[in-house]
């Protein structure tokens, strides 16, 4: 009699089960997503694979989907296979399952999922290209940090469009003690996106392993996700019972419990409960003929005493162990060599390592593996024959320890060099290099041969090389670095190609995986033995980055510049007015003698030394940007010069339309306008249009378009900004479009604040995600906490930007060590902006005097500037009235002047502001309350027609004001309840009640 278990039933798992389906019904039925994480830990054997599993039968009846995947304990053999493989065979369920399911899903994604967000995943996941209909390769090649950053997007994009109320998704991770950090990482980014609905994400752990250990990579992974601010719950998963056990044991012998009892008791205290460890206690039993069926009785009889003194392993891997060297010596070699792959391998690859048996053998042997349960079968590869996975990790690793620990390096060389031989024979390295690379790296320490040694360093340059057009930096990085330890400084003589390329490779590779100290040895190695500056330009950009990623801003600056010097571009490192003039100067003297038809007709650059000055100069824009916006005045106008004297790159079209928002900053906004459209024009000359657009989105239609198109288009536009550089990798530009949109949206007026609030939290926890992008946080922090101050912030005093958001002070403060101008100026305008609506008129006069020193710092003004001209414009007029009248009435003035041009260009969006500064000037200046009376009117119409609901509501406020000092206060009641009325539909419910209290009451 053969032993058969209950398929699919789990024994006292109730409890859990309840939690488990308490997170499913919440996540999957309801919507909810404060309960999406769930771990499951518990040491091996204990079922918390089967348990995940028994979701599959629920999430079915909801017409979702099951997405699973495992990690394995050698590790992954290609870059972030585990992900992509579960979502691979997802995709190959798909097309093999219902076509109206199939064609459904394909529908979505093509709708949904970009051109260049399916080619990047399609070159990792081929079953999606198949099911979206493409197969097509990036049409943008990318730096390494943007490579991968839009490899994340896309991934995390993928799930987004998976998951739908009508087609819920459960991810299914297991044994994340072996995660690598590439994977954890892309995890984190998954699991924590608020724009997640229907999805549900269930991983697997072994506790013993994991919580032992505190500087485990899961744990601090797991510990990050815990304090992100979502919803997580662990299950964990303890042995069973002894009852528990007996009815195991009964079910499976079909036994009454009484009659099982004793055999229950001697197998629980051999097993410890431990399920997985009881089943194979079990069949070992069968094999020792301890535990029989007796066809005379006609039921299941053991020998009690025997199995009682029985000599039982500590754990399931060595019982399975023991039973395996039972095997037939075939058996055997199968199963070892199978597990040096990991959990899974195909069966080709096992053949091509076998030189005694043949094809029909290895049918037979896999088919006695399948028999024992050792195996299963997955599919058929695309590349390969059959693959097969281990039925549990501890079966795969009970194979390994066949292997004598000090034969292992051995095993594995023989393996990669015997794979290496046959598959480059029949013309199939590729398809093999990842595992080819990495056997021979488990044995590397055995490869003496010197001609050997570079081969291997070539296999682990293509790898390495390989892994980063796929994005995929972790094992890039361990690729490399394998490589570069066998060449030798000797190599730089002999085999210089390979070790540039090595270590060129692996410094881009290590800076990108946040490892600096490991790209700094690799920079050193290529700046002592590259043979000229052009061999050393790749790493002085990697270098650059290292240092802007480290914070190291100054140093990042100097280094820049030194090498621009050595590339023909000398500029200073602190340009005096002098400096900035001179070089504004020969840009506008070159632009009048070129006219914008002749700029679109340049010729491409193709001078290499300033393709790589303009390379650097684009880099440096972004360093500059943080803390040294006054090099932004050389860096641009250098970059136009280059352009147009040797031709355009990409990064001329970023140049244009910078240089276009300094030519608005000085109110020639035609001009402006008119360098726009060359630099949108100059993107769509080039096929990687896609890389800048981001950058060049937000800087026109936040600097440029703002003051001459209709707001809203504008906010649509950063959108798409935010968009096309997430997608294209470029997080620092997305992420500016996405701050200056909800700037533009917070003073615009035509978002309620409730809405907006909950939009700018995803965003602000967005922005959290991306280490390196502390800039952006910061610039948009003052934005949203100005935001809960108008609505829903409780405080005594909603004038200060402290509260759930940020801390005034500490973020003031890091602003000003780190000289990022942008933020102090943000955090001391919204301070004005509030103290103004607030009441609180002194402190906003000396924010006012604040702002206007710190803008003399920024040579570019973005979306704030208009409402910072405004704001400065009414606080000075009351300033002028109260006090000493000179200072003031000059902002005055400028204000009014200011909006006056403004208005020339776009009366859509400026003349109700102007109305109401000039009804402001009438009253308190001009001692004429007829044309303020009219100004005001006009101010108030003007804004309900074009949905600036807060200007309406603040011209409302202020008429209010007017109307109360010149005695009529039916009017005046009439204007501060329409005032009340507007703050309440904008949302600003704070500043309501300061209307209702100060002036209603």
């Amino acid at each position: 009699g053969q032993l058969t278990f209950p398929l699919g039933h789990i024994y006292g798992r109730a409890e859990e089960m309840a939690k488990l389906m308490e997170s499913f019904e919440r996540t999957i039925d309801s919507g909810e997503m404060d309960d999406h994480v769930v771990f499951l830990s518990g040491c091996t054997g204990v079922g918390k694979t089967m348990m995940a599993e028994q979701l599959r039968i629920p999430l079915a009846a909801r017409s979702g989907h099951f997405i699973s995947g495992k990690f394995d304990k050698l590790g992954q053999k290609q870059p972030l296979s585990v992900l992509f493989t579960a979502v691979d065979d997802f995709c190959k369920d798909i097309l093999s399952g219902d076509p109206a399911t199939m064609n459904q899903v394909r529908s979505d994604l093509q709708a949904s999922l970009g051109g260049g967000s399916s080619g990047v995943l399609a070159e990792l996941i081929p079953s999606l290209g198949a099911l979206v209909g493409t197969d097509s390769s990036p049409s943008s090649p990318l730096g390494g940090m943007e490579a991968l950053n839009r490899l994340l997007y896309a991934f995390r994009t993928l799930i987004r469009l998976l998951a739908t109320p009508s087609h819920p998704v459960i991810l299914f991770l297991d044994d994340l003690q072996w995660a690598d950090s590439a994977a954890l990482d892309l995890l984190h980014n998954i699991v924590t996106d608020l724009s997640l609905s229907s999805f549900l994400f269930v991983g697997s752990y072994r506790a013993n392993e994991v919580e032992q250990d505190p500087d485990h990579p899961f744990h601090n992974a797991k510990e990050a996700i815990e304090s992100a601010g979502i919803g997580t719950k662990t299950i964990r998963l303890e042995n069973l019972s002894r009852g528990n056990i007996n009815s195991l044991i009964c079910d499976t012998l079909r036994l009454l419990p009484r009659y099982a009892e004793n055999l229950s008791d001697v197998i629980y205290s051999k097993t410890g409960g431990n399920p997985m460890f009881t089943v194979q206690f079990m069949m070992s039993l069968l094999g020792e003929r301890l535990l029989k069926y007796s066809a005379e009785l006609r039921q299941w009889t053991w020998d009690e005493a025997a199995i009682n003194e029985k000599e039982v392993a500590g754990n399931v891997a060595e019982l399975l162990s023991a039973k395996m060297r039972k095997f037939d010596h075939r058996v055997q070699w199968l199963l070892t060599m199978a597990s040096c792959f990991g959990s899974r391998f195909d069966s080709s690859l096992i053949s091509s390592l076998d030189s005694d048996g043949n094809e029909m053998d290895m049918e037979i042997l896999l088919d006695v593996c399948l028999s024992e349960g050792l195996l299963c079968r997955i599919a058929k590869s695309e590349r390969f024959s059959e693959q097969y996975r281990f039925s549990h990790d501890s079966i795969q690793q009970a194979a390994y320890t066949l292997i004598p620990v000090l034969e292992r390096t051995k095993v594995h060389l023989s393996i990669g060099r015997r794979l290496w031989e046959r598959s480059e024979r029949a013309g199939t390295l590729d398809n093999v290099l990842f595992v080819v690379v990495d056997q021979l790296s488990r044995g590397a320490s055995l490869i003496i041969d010197p001609n050997e040694k570079i081969k291997f360093a070539w296999l682990c340059l293509q790898a390495g090389e390989r892994a980063m057009l796929s994005s995929t930096f972790v094992p890039a990085s361990l690729y490399l670095l394998q490589g570069s330890a066998m060449l030798s400084e000797s190599d730089w003589a002999t085999n210089y190609d390979l070790s540039l390329r090595t270590f060129v490779a692996c410094a881009e590779a290590q800076y990108v995986i946040g490892q600096h100290d490991g790209a700094s040895i690799a920079l050193s190695i290529v700046f002592a033995h590259a043979k000229s500056f052009e061999d050393q330009l790749d790493c002085y950009c990697t270098l650059l980055n290292c240092l802007g990623a480290q914070g190291k801003l100054t140093e990042a600056v100097a280094k820049s510049i030194e090498i621009l010097a050595k590339l023909g571009e000398a500029m200073p490192v602190e340009p005096t007015r002098a400096d900035i003039m001179k070089e504004l100067g020969a840009v506008k003297s070159m632009l009048s003698e070129t006219s914008p038809a002749q700029i679109l007709a340049k010729a491409e650059m193709t001078d290499k030394q300033k393709v790589a000055a303009m390379r650097l100069l684009y880099y440096l824009t972004y360093h500059a940007f943080q803390g040294h916006q006054q090099l932004l005045a050389i860096i641009v106008p250098r970059m136009i010069q280059i352009s147009l004297k040797y031709g355009v790159t990409p990064t001329s079209a970023v140049a244009f339309g910078a240089f276009g928002a300094f030519s608005a900053t000085f109110g020639k906004y035609e001009e402006a306008v008119g360098l726009a459209k060359i630099s949108t024009a100059l993107l769509d000359r080039f096929s990687d249009k896609p890389v800048y657009a981001g950058r060049v989105f937000a800087t026109i239609y936040s600097s440029i378009y703002s003051f001459t198109e209709p707001i809203r288009p504008n906010i649509t536009a950063l959108e798409k900004g935010y968009i096309v550089g997430m997608a294209n990798g470029d997080i620092n530009a997305g992420l500016s479009c996405l701050s200056m949109k909800h700037l533009m949206q917070l003073q615009c007026g035509s978002y309620e604040l409730g809405a907006l609030v909950n939009e700018m939290s995803a965003s602000i926890q967005e922005m959290g995600k991306h280490s390196g992008e502390g800039l952006m946080l910061s610039m948009t922090l003052p934005t949203y906490q100005a935001a809960l101050n108008l609505s829903v912030e409780a405080g005594e005093d909603l004038t200060l930007l402290t509260g759930s958001a940020m801390n005034q002070g500490e973020l003031l403060l890091r602003a000003r060590e780190l000289g990022q101008t942008n933020v102090a100026s943000f955090i001391i305008f919204y301070r004005m902006w509030l103290a103004y609506l607030f009441g609180r008129y002194e402190l906003a006069a000396e924010m006012a005097k604040q702002r206007r020193e710190i803008s003399k710092a920024r040579p570019l003004r973005g979306g704030s500037y208009v409402s910072e001209i405004l704001y400065s414009g009414l606080i000075a007029v009351l300033m002028a009235k109260r006090n000493d009248p000179g200072e003031w009435k000059e902002v005055v003035a400028e204000s009014i002047a200011a909006f006056t041009s403004f208005s020339a260009t776009s009366e859509a969006n400026f003349r109700h502001k102007l109305r109401l500064l000039q009804a402001e000037n009438s009253y308190y200046l001009c001692n004429d309350p007829d044309d303020a009376a009219t100004a005001y009117a006009e101010a108030i119409a003007l804004a309900g027609e074009r949905g600036f609901i807060n200007d309406q509501a603040l011209a409302s406020e202020r008429a209010g004001i007017f109307y109360s000092e010149i005695g009529c206060s039916a009017t005046a009641t009439q204007n501060f309840q329409n005032a009340h009325t507007c703050y309440l539909v904008w949302g600003a419910r704070n500043k309501a009640d300061d209307v209702l209290h100060r002036y209603l009451n």
